[in-house]
């Protein structure tokens, strides 16, 4: 999302552009104020046997030169560059989505260098994740502490985590304005 937001777009190209897309994720409304999607979002249990983990690229790399570096690879789903947790520094290390398992398999098998040299450490994303658990069993300081997430707005809170003040305030808001104001400021409302 922060990469969308980044993007100069006009309400309306935003909607033809949706309108046309092939891709048929999702729909416009009859009167262009909303957006939804077409099929709800099914969680797929076997992704993480299509991911893999890879470490070695440049802490100054972009997301666009990972991509890029990927794509050369062949089609991928996702590529998810890791970032420390204290600073948001890339840490150099990614999980990608494949299309297919295959796909995913075959690029472990293969060594992997980037164009300065460096060869890539990689695996698949269940190993590490047992090789992380492993880890933390044997030194539990070593987890690092969990994330504390920013909420902009208090109604966005999970339920066990809105005050009751807050909630009252809502619903006064609601009654007086009609709605969320942000759906009004940006022209489309996507809680369709």
């Amino acid at each position: 999302f922060k990469r969308m937001c980044q993007l100069n777009v006009a309400p309306l190209d935003l909607l033809a552009a949706l309108r046309a897309s092939p891709s048929g994720l999702l729909e416009v409304s009859a009167d262009g104020n909303r957006v939804r999607r077409c099929k709800p979002w099914v969680y797929n249990k076997n992704y993480i046997k299509r991911c893999i983990y890879a470490r070695g690229f440049p802490t100054t790399a972009s997301q666009e030169e990972v991509e890029a570096y990927f794509a050369k690879v062949g089609p991928t789903k996702a590529v998810r560059r890791r970032y420390k947790q204290d600073t948001k520094e890339f840490k150099g290390s990614v999980f990608v989505e494949f299309e297919t398992e295959e796909q995913a398999d075959k690029f472990v098998e293969g060594t992997q260098t980037l164009d300065d040299g460096t060869e890539l450490l990689m695996m698949m994303k269940a190993a590490y994740v047992a090789m992380k658990a492993e880890e933390f069993a044997k030194d539990p300081s070593k987890m690092p502490a969990p994330r504390k997430r920013k909420y902009v707005d208090e109604d966005v809170k999970p339920k066990h985590q809105q005050g009751g003040r807050a909630k009252q305030q809502k619903t006064e808001s609601d009654a007086h304005a009609g709605g969320s104001k942000d759906a009004a400021e940006v022209g489309v409302n996507v809680d369709y």
